[in-house]
């Protein structure tokens, strides 16, 4: 039932702070309104005065939405910076190879159109050059 409850806020507010989802989870499982009204006046006063003190301390540990949302931004750029390296790398490699294909068919004098090369995938150009590399011996 807790999940369903948490299933349904997510819906409801997907963007809000997962303190925010328990705190809601909470309050609907333990039907906490009940029990403040039951309670004397002073009673409740000073509950919710408690209460926002400790609002203010989790929002000062926690800080707001925004700036949760920058730290993990900020924890991620590396991981994404390295990606971004990678798949350069990779495609750099790939054109290498490319190139080197088109130059072994230019060595060997035949007439091969460039935009089927372009078209080919890594296994096809290797494949073809240790075709040119055995037919050269």
């Amino acid at each position: 039932q807790d999940f369903g409850i948490l299933a349904q806020q997510q819906v409801v507010s997907p963007a809000a702070n997962p303190l925010v989802h328990s705190a809601m989870v909470r309050a609907k499982q333990d039907k906490p309104a009940k029990w403040l009204a039951s309670q004397p006046e002073e009673h409740r006063e000073n509950l919710c005065s408690l209460a926002r003190k400790g609002a203010k301390k989790l929002r000062k540990q926690w800080g707001t939405k925004e700036e949760q949302l920058k730290r993990l931004y900020e924890a991620e750029e590396p991981r994404r910076k390295e990606k971004k390296r990678k798949r350069d790398e990779s495609l750099k490699r790939k054109q290498e190879r490319k190139l080197a294909f088109v130059e072994a068919l230019r060595e060997s004098r035949l007439v091969v159109d460039p935009s089927k090369v372009n078209k080919m995938k890594g296994k096809d150009i290797n494949y073809q050059l240790s075709l040119w590399v055995e037919l050269e011996k």
